[in-house]
């Protein structure tokens, strides 16, 4: 079945079926919202995106209280990863899959769900564990993200100063720009103010990659839109990432004054959440 994690997690239908079990952790659940359980071939069946959700908030409300903010960063990722069309791989694929999932990810044409679904299951879910956790990330939380890293970008710049964002204006993912030379792709743009950023990964290196990239800015940026290329380092390093958002700020007429050193434990909280495994 493709899980390399144990014990796994199961939900069976009656309390009856709950039986201990080093391999397996079974949880029922009463007046589940239509279709939240999907059968993918006569013997297994999956839970749908949304209520995947909200099992991984139960699981966050039921940590210590200092570790709910950091479980709320940890739960946003995974809804950009179900709202975005990428997927994270796992050790132990092989095969083509593997070849796919090189760069630590693989994308994908559609993605699972988006924020709409996820609001409308949790409204219709009552007072189930793990509904106020599930509200608080999905606030965080833009569709449209193309890779992890990209989830990051977006967290670190646009999230709420609450969880450690630093609260810029909300950017779109993946913006579309028209140019001479067909559509071109903005990892974070703010089109209301001219502003875009591209995310250069860390394996970002070849001469070739480097050339392309320049005249891709070039032809965005002859439609008015000004580009920041950002590395992994812009986000990691305390001195850089300050640096960068003193850069936007400036470009976007946004002014960020952060003075309590409450906001910074948080945002340190939220960069050793979202980018433990920087690509």
């Amino acid at each position: 079945m493709g899980v390399l994690k144990r014990p796994i997690h199961v939900l069976v239908d009656r309390e009856a079926r709950r039986k201990p079990n080093e391999r397996f952790i079974c949880k029922t659940h009463s007046n589940l919202p239509p279709r939240s359980v999907i059968k993918v071939s006569e013997e297994v069946s999956v839970v749908c995106p949304e209520l995947l959700f909200l099992e991984l908030a139960s699981s966050i409300e039921k940590t210590p209280r200092e570790d709910l903010l950091k479980g709320e960063v940890a739960l946003a990722l995974v809804g950009f990863e179900l709202c975005g069309t990428y997927l994270l791989s796992n050790e132990g694929q092989c095969g083509s899959v593997q070849e796919k999932m090189r760069k630590g990810f693989a994308n994908t044409h559609q993605s699972l769900t988006n924020k709409e679904r996820i609001e409308k299951y949790i409204a219709n879910c009552g007072r189930l564990d793990g509904v106020a956790s599930a509200r608080r990330a999905l606030e965080i939380i833009q569709e449209g993200s193309h890779s992890p890293m990209e989830s990051s970008l977006f967290m670190l710049l646009c999230g709420p100063r609450s969880h450690g964002g630093m609260g810029f204006p909300r950017g779109l993912l993946n913006y579309r720009v028209k140019t001479s030379r067909g559509q071109r792709l903005i990892d974070l743009a703010w089109p209301h103010f001219g502003v875009g950023i591209e995310y250069l990964g860390r394996n970002y290196h070849g001469i070739s990659e480097v050339e392309r990239d320049d005249r891709r800015r070039n032809e965005i940026g002859g439609e008015g839109v000004t580009i920041f290329n950002v590395r992994y380092e812009d986000l990691a390093q305390p001195y850089r990432f300050k640096q960068l958002v003193e850069v936007l700020s400036k470009s976007t007429g946004v002014r960020v004054r952060v003075r309590s050193s409450a906001f910074w434990r948080r945002h340190a909280l939220m960069k050793s959440v979202v980018l433990s495994n920087g690509i």
